[in-house]
């Protein structure tokens, strides 16, 4: 329940989930930290219960798994929480533990288990090659679009959304009713939650803050591998695993040279509301309203047209670039 009494069912990603019920693959929902994994994992529930579903929510975060680090321990902790079976099992966060795939793939092998789990990073890599590789579904969650931030908030007229919506952004936990000044501190703790869940083992958490922050100030903006290379070299900072990992937990954008004109690289927050938490960050009105229409084309599963220019390659895909 929201702050304001209003409820968000995010039905896009419920509907999806129940779609995937009973088709003997793991499904895997991987977003960010606080992009409303977990409430979707629960309206999924309820929904499962209302279809007379058996099934158990396991958080992989909590106290109770601290002490759990590998394949024969997950199972076991599992496998207690959720009997025999026939169950559907819910587990929040899984792929902090190690040995995670393997621990999934030896308890469905009864068939007697069906799994929906919950990811931070993105798993693709850790899923080369494992046990699950070809039994398995990816469902990415995205921060809300404007129309369901305004839906959430109470908010009518675009321009009057629009305008809120580039302060509060769309992450479901922030609400307009927390005022400017707690939102951005709420999204400041959560931008570093998410760095921290991005670091590489042996990386600094300051290098990789620093160099975020970097790509935040500069959203929209043509930066060639020289920009990138100059400024990192300067901190002792690898490039590739450095955007790799910004990558990975889903905090950042990144378009290759030639997709839009010229041989720069083209960076875009995940969340317009995290990037214009930070203290200092450079406000331009059409850097975050370019990016705010990125991220709607990355929700729709869209990208803009290589070669093209901005207007014209976001208004071929149907969406007007001046919002």
């Amino acid at each position: 329940m929201a702050e304001n009494g209003r409820t968000l069912e995010r039905a896009f990603y419920v509907d999806a989930l129940m779609n995937m019920a009973g088709d003997g693959k793991i499904k895997i929902v991987c977003g960010m930290r606080g992009v409303g994994k977990t409430e979707i994992m629960k309206q999924l529930m309820a929904r499962l219960k209302e279809a007379k579903k058996d099934c158990v929510y396991i958080d992989a975060e909590s106290a109770d798994f601290l002490e759990v680090g590998y394949t024969d321990a997950l199972m076991k902790k599992i496998s207690e929480a959720a009997g025999p079976g026939p169950m559907t099992v819910i587990v929040d966060e899984i792929s902090r533990i190690d040995g995670w795939t393997a621990a999934l793939y030896n308890l469905t092998r009864s068939g007697k288990l069906e799994f929906y789990i919950t990811s931070s990073v993105d798993p693709s890599d850790v899923l080369k090659g494992a046990s699950i590789a070809n039994g398995y579904e990816l469902l990415t969650v995205r921060p809300l679009s404007l129309r369901e931030f305004m839906d959430l908030n109470g908010i009518e007229g675009e321009s009057n959304g629009a305008e809120f919506y580039r302060i509060y952004g769309g992450m479901p936990c922030i609400r307009t009713s927390m005022g400017p000044s707690d939102a951005r501190r709420a999204l400041r703790s959560l931008y570093f939650e998410i760095l921290y869940n991005s670091l590489e083992k042996g990386a600094d958490a300051a290098d990789v803050r620093c160099f975020a922050d970097y790509l935040m100030e500069h959203i929209g903006e043509g930066l060639s591998k020289e920009d990138l290379k100059g400024f990192l070299d300067k901190r002792g900072m690898g490039t590739k695993k450095m955007i790799e990992g910004l990558e990975r937990s889903y905090l950042i954008k990144v378009f290759a040279p030639g997709v839009f004109k010229g041989s720069a690289y083209r960076f875009y927050a995940a969340d317009i509301g995290l990037r214009n938490s930070l203290p200092g960050v450079r406000r331009d009105w059409k850097a975050e309203t370019e990016n705010i229409v990125i991220d709607e084309l990355v929700r729709r599963g869209q990208e803009p047209e290589a070669g093209k220019g901005d207007g014209e390659s976001l208004k071929s895909k149907g969406i007007d670039a001046s919002l």
